[in-house]
């Protein structure tokens, strides 16, 4: 009896601690919760994703980064794209990117050609 109940306590601690790791933030984490939790680890299809965006009509280059909570898309659109249309093109990278790669998901920035050398 004691030893079941040693075998009992012993794994509801275990499982405790770990649960209680899985609700900290992302920053908090440690150890393979950290990993379990992070696109670095399941991966992503960067420059498939990429390739994507730089397919669509009026995109110039394309830079991707994860920043520990999403994949950021930053894209350069044309130097004579209108910019009446930004949101056009975000909307239509969108689309083709949701058919490419749809488990990620990713937040486009679009950053104008002229402020493009400044950011890097």
């Amino acid at each position: 009896m004691k030893r079941i109940f040693l075998f009992g306590l012993s794994l509801f601690l275990a499982c405790f601690f770990t649960a209680c790791q899985r609700f900290e933030k992302t920053e908090d984490q440690t150890g393979l919760d950290k990993d379990s939790h992070s696109y670095t680890h399941m991966g992503y299809p960067e420059s498939k994703m990429k390739q994507v965006a730089l397919s669509v009509p009026g995109v110039r280059d394309v830079r991707m980064e994860y920043n520990g909570e999403k994949i950021m898309m930053y894209i350069v659109p044309e130097g004579d794209f209108p910019r009446s249309r930004y949101h056009d093109l975000v909307d239509l990278i969108q689309k083709r990117l949701r058919s490419a790669a749809p488990i990620n998901p990713v937040h486009i920035k679009i950053i104008k050609p002229d402020e493009w050398l400044h950011q890097e």
